[in-house]
């Protein structure tokens, strides 16, 4: 997967951008290709978010990189709230249209099911806000839902009844499911 740095300027990552001409040892922005695995050593794990916006074919893959950021962390969600169940077929939605298997109709009934829950459970405490967070940023296009959907994940692991060395080893698997997207 490869960006620029005209197109990372482009959709207005000028602190990435600054970064990666000094990696560089550059003076412009160019159209040389960049390798969005370097972004990733080089600047982490919230920047190569960020640089995933200017990669050709952006809206497939983000859909379905949040589909398994939310299948990651179903569990920790359904071991607080077993009855739950939307959350899961929002993510067969979000594949689905990712891979022209649905409507953007199809999917659109599900978005609003997904505020509909949301409301439901606004009431219900942080792990629920997470998970209908989740829910709906796994259907929604909008070019930030990757990284809310991202950061509502590390909330939820974060949050999760396990020891902190489990968090932290889960926030790292989180963090190379995400990476394993970009090989």
């Amino acid at each position: 997967m490869y960006t620029t740095l005209r197109k990372l300027s482009d959709i207005n990552e000028d602190s990435l951008v600054n970064k990666i001409l000094a990696g560089f040892n550059k003076q412009e922005i160019d159209d040389e290709a960049i390798d969005v695995l370097f972004i990733h050593k080089m600047a982490g794990l919230d920047s190569t978010i960020a640089s995933i916006k200017s990669v050709a074919n952006y809206h497939k893959k983000k859909r379905l990189i949040a589909a398994d950021i939310a299948e990651f962390v179903f569990p920790y969600l359904m071991e607080k709230y077993p009855d739950y169940t939307d959350l899961k077929s929002c993510i067969i939605a979000a594949r689905s249209f990712a891979c022209k298997a649905i409507s953007y109709e199809e999917l659109f009934e599900k978005r609003i099911s997904a505020r509909y829950a949301s409301a439901l459970l606004a009431g219900k405490g942080s792990a629920a806000a997470a998970a209908n967070a989740i829910e709906y940023l796994t259907l929604k296009n909008s070019s930030n839902s990757l990284a809310s959907t991202y950061e509502a994940a590390k909330y939820a692991i974060l949050n999760a009844p396990i020891s902190e060395i489990n968090k932290q080893g889960e926030l790292r698997k989180l963090e190379m499911l995400i990476v394993a997207h970009l090989l």
